[in-house]
């Protein structure tokens, strides 16, 4: 069928397939993360490439201005949503801090605002250009410089703070727990799903989800080296078990829990000091 069709609609055809073939892939996985539909976005920017050339050619593009109000209604309702952002947090952040546990004391201070301001004003720009015959060039660039605006806010203040509260802390404990673990010790996975923890463990887990604490007893009761990484709030809910398990770390509202210290053969209290014999000491004859 693409031999049939002009260069232009040929390279339209397989960005098509390009698209619509991983987004049908990856909505069927098991697993489903915002960045997993990463490699479609050149796909998509193509298409739009594409039919914006020709709507700048032909000023009788069917769907050109409808194509415009869709942009500025998507806009106009991120960025209401977004200026909605903080009194919606404050107001869930008890349901919040059930995925997110550092949620009640952090504050998401003010990029939702920024964040809004930018994108309510890039939608008006667009209308202004984009329903113009004489100005509609002028809404590629329009369009172009408040998505640019919003990832750089996103990528440089708002995601790096959202990751290190978020994000970051149970993938450092899992991280540090595969680490110390032996090939056949156990680390258990307590909490709500995130599969990502299996990447940084680099190694089988044990997942345990709230609610299937008795599933965790057989385990618990095994031989050997046992590590539990569990939002602080679980704790209580561990089954009695695990009631001799030591804290090895805390972070952001995880913790890393283990059957063992890290740390073996430590004393109780320092052995006393012995007087060493002078001529038994080789530096002796280095000392006033």
């Amino acid at each position: 069928m693409a031999h049939c069709l002009p260069a232009p609609q040929e390279l339209e055809f397989f960005a098509a397939l390009w698209f619509v073939a991983g987004f049908i892939f990856f909505s069927l996985s098991s697993t489903r993360l915002p960045h997993y539909i990463g490699p479609l976005f050149p796909a998509a920017a193509i298409l739009a490439a594409s039919y914006w050339v020709r709507s700048l050619a032909e000023e009788a593009t069917p769907g050109r201005r409808a194509a415009i109000h869709v942009t500025m209604v998507l806009g106009y309702a991120l960025g209401l949503a977004l200026a909605f952002g903080p009194t919606l947090y404050t107001r869930y952040v008890e349901k919040i801090a059930k995925e997110f546990p550092m949620a009640p004391l952090v504050d998401i201070g003010q990029s939702p605002l920024v964040l809004s301001a930018v994108l309510i004003l890039g939608a008006a720009a667009v209308g202004y250009f984009g329903l113009s015959d004489e100005r509609r060039a002028g809404a590629f660039w329009a369009a172009g410089a408040t998505i640019g605006g919003v990832l750089l806010l996103l990528i440089h203040v708002t995601l790096p703070r959202f990751s290190y509260y978020f994000v970051e802390p149970p993938q450092q404990l899992a991280y540090t727990a595969g680490l110390n673990l032996g090939p056949e010790d156990r680390l258990i996975l307590y909490g709500p799903s995130r599969p990502s923890l299996l990447f940084y463990a680099r190694r089988r887990a044990i997942v345990i989800r709230p609610g299937e604490e008795e599933a965790m007893r057989s385990h618990l009761r095994e031989t050997g080296r046992t590590m539990i990484v569990l939002p602080t709030r679980l704790k209580p809910n561990l089954p009695s078990e695990a009631g001799g398990y030591v804290t090895l770390l805390d972070r952001y509202g995880y913790s890393l829990l283990a059957n063992e210290a890290m740390i073996k053969g430590v004393p109780a209290s320092p052995p006393p000091a012995q007087e060493l014999d002078p001529s038994q000491d080789p530096h002796a004859r280095y000392r006033s």
